[in-house]
């Protein structure tokens, strides 16, 4: 995507507890690269006390957390380094706004090459103790397996209930074709 304008702020994504690639991260980096923005990442992996020298130089910081069970701990930091939260460990509403999710993600921000993506969002089980459904509606196509890879020869697919889609079959045939390295 070409650049929005010329900025020079410092910009810090903070994954409070993903094991794999921040999806939501890597957009908000890629719309901050595309305005000339700096950006670093800090993991945390769940841990309160962990702490890096570049959050004091940030101009602007952002946190995400997946999981509900670390939300106190995302407040106390937000509120710490004034930075924005969301992520569905904060709220089954929680998205990103229109104008950066439609970036394509910051691959950079991670060190991988691997693509990250959904091919389905939603589900149509309605599992009391699950979020999926709250947050993303009934199941419903999204992308498609080659769209998300783009090219890349690993991907992953964060969807729930991909197999359930009427027309699976055709990224599934996709898929064996490629031979590309991929994780569900």
């Amino acid at each position: 995507m070409e650049s929005l304008h010329v900025s020079t702020e410092r910009i810090l994504c903070i994954d409070l507890d993903g094991k794999i690639e921040n999806l939501a991260l890597m957009r908000i980096s890629a719309y901050h690269k595309a305005k000339g923005d700096s950006v670093a990442l800090l993991r945390l992996g769940g841990r309160l006390s962990a702490a890096s020298p570049r959050t004091n130089n940030a101009d602007k910081v952002y946190i995400s957390t997946l999981f509900s069970w670390n939300k106190t701990k995302a407040k106390l930091l937000a509120m710490k380094w004034k930075a924005e939260l969301g992520g569905s460990g904060i709220s089954a509403t929680s998205s990103l706004p229109e104008e950066i999710e439609r970036f394509e993600p910051d691959y950079d921000l991670y060190g991988k090459g691997r693509a990250i993506g959904f091919i389905s969002r939603g589900c149509d089980n309605k599992c009391p103790w699950c979020i999926v459904w709250r947050k993303e509606g009934t199941l419903h196509r999204v992308s498609t397996a080659r769209e998300i890879a783009g090219g890349r020869d690993e991907a992953i697919y964060l969807d729930n209930n991909f197999l359930a889609l009427p027309d699976h079959e055709r990224d599934l045939d996709w898929l064996i074709q490629s031979q590309i390295s991929i994780d569900f």
